[in-house]
């Protein structure tokens, strides 16, 4: 018993000492891909043709890719950010919309609904970008082009526009195929995917930022009336 015991604790020392260095590599990836992305940011406003612009563009978006892939990674080998900071809400998702959009194609509609009065948060611009990013990922994954994704930013419940710091929910939905309830029992599993090669680690990270901020993520689904992915967010 005792040897089992102690076996448990090696296997727990070496997960997590793999936690941290998925973390670090994680950070060192996402650092490298900010470069690309700013780089090819300033190629594009000055592309030599169409060709090469569509080019463009879809290295962009596999950019943005690989920021939401390193937010699992992320997930798996850190505990809560320490950069945190409060932030309005709102006003972030507005500043967020065109890099949202460069997660999905040209094809695929956006729409944003966000309050107008400021919605608080103590979180991680960075974590929460990665989060978020990973969801609609999924959702465009989900719609193809040509579908609809949809995000809104509510209060968890009715509120007053004074009420800025009661809890608060983000949500994605999707007007794809759905999930069977198959499919959706095991979709919060980590590396669990339906659409190879992706990397299945979408949900993983957006419920572990979840969880830091005292909340949960919830997931609606049924064959033919797409699916809603709900981050609910306590602060």
């Amino acid at each position: 018993m005792t040897s089992d015991a102690g076996d448990w604790r090696r296997l727990a020392g070496r997960l997590a000492a793999l936690g941290s260095i998925a973390g670090e590599a994680a950070h060192r990836f996402n650092n490298l891909r900010a470069v690309i992305d700013g780089t090819l940011s300033l190629i594009a406003a000055d592309p030599a043709g169409g060709l090469t612009a569509r080019r463009l563009e879809r290295v962009q978006e596999a950019a943005a890719r690989a920021e939401a892939l390193a937010a699992g990674i992320v997930a798996i080998g850190r505990a809560r950010s320490t950069a945190e900071s409060v932030l309005d809400l709102a006003a972030w998702l507005r500043a967020e919309e065109p890099w949202l959009r460069r997660l999905l194609s040209r094809e695929t509609e956006l729409v944003i609904e966000s309050a107008e009065e400021e919605r608080i948060l103590r979180a991680d611009p960075a974590s929460l970008r990665m989060a978020l990013g990973a969801l609609v990922l999924n959702a465009a994954a989900a719609v193809g082009a040509g579908g609809r994704v949809g995000i809104r930013l509510v209060p968890d419940r009715a509120t007053s526009a004074s009420e800025a710091l009661l809890p608060l929910s983000l949500i994605v939905t999707d007007n794809g195929p759905g999930m069977s309830p198959e499919v959706a029992a095991h979709a919060r599993e980590p590396f669990f995917t339906t659409r190879p090669p992706a990397a299945g680690l979408g949900l993983t990270a957006a419920e572990a930022f979840a969880a830091e901020h005292g909340g949960r993520l919830a997931l609606a689904s049924m064959p033919g009336q797409g699916t809603t992915a709900t981050l609910h967010l306590a602060g």
